[in-house]
């Protein structure tokens, strides 16, 4: 983990910020927590001319600042961003230097290590210690913790100042932008799983991120 920095962010959940970082350290793992970006934050007030979702908005400008913390840790060559809301794999230490090493060897700009799926990719069971790599659609979603390169969160943060943002017909959204862009894949089994209790009305959206969680924990495997 030397040359991996982790980053995550919560927004005034000191419930979910406790767990998390009992869970990283418990499995051995070094969380820099930013910031919360809040409504009055000057990038936020630009992109509320364009869209009403300040939610969005600061989770978007949360995000991008996990990265442009990334960005100021020269030791560091690859970043893992994670939002608060996430179970991790215990073997998480172990894993990631295996799963490094992939990511080099595939040329990868950006590697999901936990994302929004409700079956098995290729039918491997979620008990298989082995990892396998998979490209993925722009209908896989999921930026709850995610792996960059150096060059691909320099790309990110030059390209998505808030004068191009305004430009922009794509949302400005983590699931949209950070995830859908370079050469791309998902790593099964995740490394972190979200808990599957999210803040919105949409009942559609409750239940799957709930029957995707379902799926995928294990407390065998995740803390």
């Amino acid at each position: 983990m030397e040359d991996i920095g982790v980053y995550a962010f919560s927004f005034e959940n000191p419930e979910r910020k406790k767990r998390l970082l009992e869970r990283a350290k418990t499995i051995g793992i070094t969380i820099n927590m930013v910031p919360c970006v809040y409504e009055t934050d000057k990038r936020v007030q630009m992109i509320l001319k364009i869209t009403k979702d300040s939610r969005l908005a600061t989770i978007s400008f949360n995000h991008m600042d996990m990265i442009i913390r990334f960005l100021r840790d020269q030791k560091k060559k690859y970043g893992i961003f994670c939002e608060d809301d996430i179970y991790l794999r215990k073997s998480f230490i172990k894993d990631i230097a295996i799963i490094k090493e992939e990511f080099e060897r595939l040329k990868l700009d950006v590697l999901l290590l936990g994302y929004l799926l409700p079956y098995c990719p290729n039918n491997i069971p979620i008990i298989d210690d082995s990892y396998s790599y998979h490209s993925y659609e722009d209908d896989l979603w999921g930026a709850h913790c995610y792996m960059l390169s150096k060059i691909q969160a320099k790309k990110i943060v030059e390209k998505y100042n808030v004068y191009n943002i305004l430009k922009m017909k794509t949302p400005f959204s983590p699931d949209w932008i950070f995830t859908k862009n370079g050469k791309r894949a998902f790593v099964w089994p995740p490394l972190a799983i979200e808990e599957g209790d999210v803040k919105t009305t949409h009942q559609g959206h409750i239940e799957f991120h709930k029957r995707c969680a379902q799926f995928l924990y294990n407390p065998q495997y995740y803390i």
